[in-house]
């Protein structure tokens, strides 16, 4: 073919998702979604079922490696349940990005997302996953643990790209390897994802490990375990095995680490705030209406607009039961546009639902519910507490 030339490496992050919206487009999409094998009986399916996207085709991901993701490639997940009150089943549809997934595969596993909501007449909520950074809904379908892979299969253009070639980090990551109940109730040393804040780089028992341009840092907490040691090492190898380009530099307290500009450059503690969507305009306009979960409440939503709910590592899209057609199609499109213009990278995950008769998803409910224990607990820690992790 000529002419053909392959196109610069894609950075998925980058993506506007400006390619969903139209109402021809939406009357494309339902004659679409009809026609593709794949979705057939999705709308009485009741349980999880997974596929990945191959040279742009929807095929069936094995029910063995459920649980197993390639970083590499792109999924679509869908998890079905009844409603224990109405028996009808509830939909939530996810489409799960690799870190080193290429434009064609996560286009199109964002678009086949898209069209199975369609074919399940607009009845799921729409989650974008992310690599590392999976919700809690999403890790709870394989037992709270998955396990990704280097490698994938080869797209329609584009390759694979080597993990050495992934650097700098383009984003701060932080996590914390600590002690966690695995699904047996046992516990276990894991890498745990936290927000990237200042209060996170302490774990008292454990280690802070951050990831930051084109350098590692590793931080012991003052009470970390001597059984701890070897799983740290064991795991630390892998990382530096993945990017080998990286520098390392390690503190024996987070007292070493103050004065440095990783640790200057940290936000404060995360604030939760609620935004409106405002589009009587060309461009839509975000308008942040409370901050602070105690502020935060059912009542400041309105059904004939579109909220944006943001919260650590995850933002909410909730879509009033009038908003516009145009809004409804446009949702993932103003969360992506929202995080770029607070100059952060998009690659949080994001949550899409919509208000149904007046009812609240109940993921919007549980994650309101989270924040505000969270903060409560965090409060009454805080009474006579004096910097005890230094």
């Amino acid at each position: 073919m000529s002419g053909l030339v392959k196109p610069k490496q894609y950075d998925w992050k980058d993506s506007n998702l400006a390619m969903f919206g139209s109402d021809e487009e939406k009357k494309l999409k339902k004659s679409a979604a009809m026609k593709e094998p794949a979705w057939t009986g999705c709308e009485n399916f009741e349980g999880t079922k997974i596929w990945r996207i191959e040279k742009f085709k929807v095929k069936d991901w094995p029910k063995s490696e459920y649980g197993k993701f390639f970083d590499g490639d792109s999924y679509i997940i869908l998890h079905s349940e009844k409603d224990p009150d109405s028996n009808e089943l509830d939909f939530d549809v996810h489409f799960w990005i690799g870190g080193s997934s290429t434009q064609d595969e996560y286009g199109a596993a964002a678009y086949k997302t898209l069209e199975l909501d369609t074919y399940l007449d607009d009845k799921a909520v729409q989650h974008r996953e992310v690599g590392g950074k999976e919700s809690e809904e999403f890790l709870g379908y394989f037992g709270g643990k998955i396990t990704i892979e280097e490698g994938g299969i080869d797209s329609g253009f584009n390759h694979v790209v080597p993990s050495e070639e992934r650097l700098p980090f383009t984003r701060n990551l932080l996590k914390h390897f600590k002690k966690i109940p695995n699904k047996e109730g046992k516990m276990e040393y894991h890498a745990v994802d936290m927000p990237y804040t200042q209060k996170n780089l302490c774990c008292d028992d454990g280690y802070v490990v951050i990831f930051s341009e084109d350098k590692m840092y590793q931080v012991k907490g003052k009470n970390a375990k001597i059984d701890s040691i070897c799983p740290f090492n064991e795991w630390m190898s892998v990382q530096k095995h993945e990017h080998p380009r990286a520098k390392l530099q390690v503190y024996e307290s987070l007292n070493e680490l103050f004065g440095t500009e990783v640790y200057k450059n940290a936000p404060a503690d995360f604030v939760v705030k609620l935004i409106r969507v405002l589009t009587d305009k060309s461009k839509a306009e975000f308008r942040v209406v409370a901050e602070g979960i105690e502020n935060i409440s059912e009542d400041l939503l309105d059904s004939d607009d579109v909220f944006l709910l943001e919260a650590p590592d995850r933002l909410f899209v909730w879509i009033g039961k009038n908003a516009s057609s145009r809004e409804k199609q446009n949702a993932l499109s103003y969360a992506q546009n929202y995080l770029k213009e607070q100059g952060q990278e998009p690659c949080c995950g994001v949550s899409c639902m919509r208000e149904k008769d007046g009812k609240y998803p109940a993921l919007w409910k549980r994650i309101i519910a989270k924040q505000n224990t969270a903060e409560k607990r965090e409060k009454r820690g805080a009474v006579g507490r004096r910097n005890h992790h230094l």
